[in-house]
């Protein structure tokens, strides 16, 4: 199944309030998870727009969008999406950013890496484990929306290190991790 190619989906601090929430999903030419995030957002009654990926070259997306999903792997991450993407997490607001399966061979994974150590976070890629995997879910990610405990045709994965309270993992193989949530310090809340 082509949708689970995904392997390490991380989540930046992914929260919503009950105000419209306006979603920018970068386009997938390869696979149709951008119209699956569009669907899924307007389901939830968010607004929602796929685009190129080149919308990560300007700041416009930063006033004029609450939540990024960057829904392929094969964006090319210049330094200025880089950085532009941090000043859209810095500011408060959550960002989906799509990784695989190979720690080495796809400029996302190390971008994750960069972008979390660089905020405040502690995390570093593991390696590659092959194979078809059952991976279990964990926490909120397991029943919000829907109960979902166990995915079972997860195809390899690029597992991750997190030694930080910001950061929770939510997609889990005997003991190796594979989907994390990163909350930035500044931004949390203690109830």
């Amino acid at each position: 199944m082509k949708s689970t190619l995904l392997t390490l989906c991380l989540f930046f601090a992914l929260s919503f309030s009950s105000k419209a929430t306006n979603v920018l999903i970068t386009e997938n030419t390869l696979y149709v998870c951008d119209t699956i995030w569009k669907h899924v957002a307007n389901g939830m009654g968010m607004n929602s727009i796929i685009q190129s990926d080149t919308f990560l070259d300007n700041t416009y997306f930063l006033t004029h969008a609450d939540v990024v999903i960057i829904a392929t792997y094969n964006v090319n991450y210049t330094p200025t999406r880089v950085n532009n993407i941090k000043q859209f997490l810095a500011s408060g607001k959550s960002v989906y950013l799509q990784t695989e399966y190979d720690c080495t061979n796809f400029p996302s994974d190390a971008i994750y890496e960069d972008i979390v150590n660089s905020l405040g976070g502690s995390f570093t890629r593991g390696g590659t484990i092959s194979g078809m995997l059952n991976v279990n879910v964990l926490g909120n990610m397991a029943t919000t929306p829907n109960t979902v405990t166990q995915i079972t045709d997860f195809w390899y994965g690029c597992q991750g290190i997190a030694s930080c309270t910001n950061m929770d993992a939510f997609l889990e193989l005997s003991g190796n991790y594979f989907g994390f949530t990163f909350v930035l310090l500044s931004m949390a809340t203690v109830a």
